[in-house]
């Protein structure tokens, strides 16, 4: 009589195999385990009947999800640690830090959650064969300058390389800026220079037509009302006093 294997010999089995494999056995497992229910019961299949054969499938179920759920949980695990370690390398911080995540890190936790729950083996199946991990990934940063080829360049010079592109990236846009507001200033400067020097041309034409203000030259006087009445008082009196000279009779 034959030993029957057991649990630990079986998964390690499984483990030979693929994610992609172990979705298509377990599909293919199901679908014998589908069509057995309708086999007779007389009929039997070297030796095991359609019962037994039902029984060994219920046992492998659990093995093949088991193992699968494993191999899809290390694939998450890695893909999650190479995208928190490619955005600390960004931000310049550590892996643990709160501000290492985005949308595909939180996505892929929550996959991760789900596959965790599962367990159904076949509904794991079809959620580990519509997972692409591929899909989720960390955002690119533009950069407008055209990348150098660098021919055996050393693993120590890659990093640096690579940090001055993070800072270039994360500057760009504020020099960007900066410069649109040089070139507003430099033509505000250009127009305010060009009106000083219409204002200056106008102030000496009108300074040579009407002359400076502090020009020491003789200027006119006007004569007050008082003086003139003075004046006019003297000539009279001299003209009455001339009368009576001339009135006075002359001696004979």
């Amino acid at each position: 009589m034959k030993k029957r294997k057991t649990t630990t010999m079986k998964k390690t089995r499984y483990h030979r195999l693929t994610d992609k494999q172990l979705v298509s056995l377990i599909r293919k497992w199901q679908k014998n385990f589908a069509s057995l229910a309708k086999t007779p019961e007389w009929k039997t299949v070297k030796g095991w009947t359609p019962k037994q054969r039902r029984a060994a499938f219920r046992r492998e179920f659990p093995v093949l999800a088991a193992v699968l759920r494993f191999k899809i949980l290390q694939k998450i695990d890695q893909r999650i640690v190479d995208l928190k370690t490619q955005l600390a390398r960004q931000y310049g911080v550590s892996v643990n830090s709160p501000i290492v995540t985005n949308a595909a890190i939180k996505r892929l936790l929550a996959k991760r959650k789900q596959i965790l729950g599962t367990k159904n083996h076949l509904t794991l199946a079809t959620t580990c064969a519509a997972l692409k991990l591929a899909s989720y990934k960390n955002p690119t940063i533009r950069v407008t300058k055209a990348k150098r080829k660098v021919a055996k360049i050393s693993k120590g010079k890659k990093r640096n390389a690579f940090a001055n592109k993070v800072i270039k990236a994360k500057f760009v846009k504020q020099t960007k800026t900066l410069k649109k507001e040089i070139k507003k200033l430099k033509q505000r400067n250009s127009l305010m220079r060009s009106q000083v020097a219409k204002f200056r041309r106008e102030a000496a034409q009108m300074q040579r037509h009407y002359g400076t203000l502090n020009s020491t030259k003789p200027r006119l006087s006007l004569v007050s009302n008082k003086n003139v009445k003075q004046d006019v008082s003297n000539i009279i009196r001299l003209s009455n006093a001339l009368r009576a000279v001339y009135k006075q009779p002359k001696v004979s």
